[in-house]
């Protein structure tokens, strides 16, 4: 009965994953250099546990929700540039673990495990600067590059220059509003039908419109940029050290006519 509904669980997380996939879900966690950061990208638990059919689920962690499908939480440490597996715990209650002693018996020493197994590269960060629903943005982020569980290089980055905005996530009925309340009159009597376009940050600071739909006259047009210049409160992200334009498509309703 046991594995019939561990079974069932299975499948439905599958199938909850590909309705829901964008949800931010509960990261792992690393320690380097006696800093703790978040694995942002990938589990590197699961390898293990599959070529090993260990399901957590049987061993007693059966919190999964909408915020952790994967129904577990794995804290890992750098130890003399090795990757080492330390915990395995609810996502709900850290202090309900799994016995790493009695699934690794051959791996386990001195509380830990050696996470030989695996081969790939983690992205790590740590003090968020914007945290959404289904992103999150960190000060410091570190690729990490792993070879059968030993770090072979590392690559770290400085993103503390992000500002986010509260603004932007006032949505599209927001924009909307503010165009219409900018805009000269004589230029929304010129407004026929509904208009869409796309707004961006660079930089520098300023803000770009592009992607005008089609026969719009060019004086609305260059209204609308100098009506977006009047943005300030905008986010500025950089990832990976590197500025990232953050843009959104507008669509601008046709004014009602009295």
């Amino acid at each position: 009965m046991k594995k019939l509904k561990a079974a069932f669980t299975i499948i439905l997380y599958l199938l909850l994953m590909q309705s829901v996939g964008a949800t931010m879900q509960t990261p792992n966690s690393l320690t380097y250099k006696g800093q703790k950061f978040e694995i942002v990208d990938y589990d590197p638990l699961q390898p293990i546990l599959l070529a090993r059919s260990i399901n957590t689920y049987l061993l007693g962690l059966t919190d999964m929700n909408t915020g952790c499908w994967r129904g577990y939480v794995a804290d890992f440490e750098v130890l003399d540039d090795k990757l080492y597996l330390l915990k395995i715990h609810s996502c709900s209650d850290s202090t309900k673990i799994i016995d790493l002693a009695t699934v690794f018996p051959k791996e386990y020493k001195d509380g830990k495990v050696w996470a030989w197994w695996f081969t790939g590269s983690l992205n790590i960060g740590n003090m968020p600067n914007w945290i959404t629903l289904w992103y999150k943005n960190y000060d410091n982020e570190i690729d990490l590059f792993i070879e059968q569980g030993k770090i072979t290089r590392l690559v770290t980055f400085d993103n503390s220059k992000t500002v986010p905005s509260k603004k932007f996530y006032e949505g599209k009925m927001a924009l909307d509003s503010f165009y219409h309340s900018e805009l000269p009159e004589e230029i929304l009597k010129k407004i026929s039908s509904n208009i869409t376009f796309r707004i961006e940050n660079t930089e520098e600071g300023s803000m770009l419109v592009t992607r005008f739909n089609e026969n719009l006259p060019s004086e609305v047009k260059d209204a609308i940029s100098r009506v977006t210049e009047k943005i300030k409160d905008w986010p500025v992200v950089f990832t990976k050290g590197k500025f990232t334009p953050t843009s959104e498509f507008v669509f601008l309703k046709r004014p009602i006519k009295n």
